[in-house]
């Protein structure tokens, strides 16, 4: 016996398919032929009946849509889907010193802690002495002069942001 559905159901179609929160899809049922309804899962417990639907994530995760169409005798078609890739969004960030001191005698020793904020993938710090460190916190010596201290963090695009800036001052010990 051959069965034939009066419909073509497609996959959902979306205008975007991954991006940041909140995510705002807007989703079209490309389905084709004669059929008396649809059901949209967007995979984060929400459904909706609407034809061509909107809709909001609100929680970063990967989200399996599914569209089943109805046909009028209100047999249901196998769902098909589609993936929603939904992210944080990227903080611009910038670059923050914190030094344990920026004044001394002789030679000086500081302890740097890259206090930035933001999203940022590493660092690179410029000791002013014609050194430089890419650790997080570096230790760093200065003899005796001024020193201006820069640190840059990495964005996520792979540029590095506005460095930020301390002067470091050694003076000569007199005894």
């Amino acid at each position: 016996m051959l069965v034939t559905c009066p419909f073509r159901k497609r996959e959902p179609r979306a205008d975007k398919f991954r991006g940041t929160l909140p995510l705002t899809v807007n989703f079209k049922n490309a389905s084709t032929g004669t059929y008396s309804g649809q059901l949209w899962d967007f995979g984060d417990g929400t459904t909706s009946s609407e034809q061509n639907p909107s809709h909001t994530y609100s929680a970063e995760g990967t989200y399996t849509v599914s569209l089943q169409v109805y046909a009028p005798d209100g047999t249901a078609s196998q769902p098909n889907t589609a993936m929603i890739y939904v992210s944080a969004p990227i903080v611009p960030a910038t670059a923050i010193i914190k030094a344990d001191k920026t004044k001394g005698f002789g030679s000086l020793t500081v302890n740097f802690t890259n206090a930035s904020t933001g999203t940022f993938h590493g660092q690179f710090w410029d000791f002013g002495d014609g050194t430089g460190s890419a650790e997080a916190n570096p230790t760093h010596k200065f003899g005796v002069g001024d020193y201006k201290v820069q640190l840059w963090v990495y964005l996520p695009d792979g540029t590095m942001s506005k460095p930020d800036s301390i002067v470091i001052s050694v003076d000569i010990l007199v005894r």
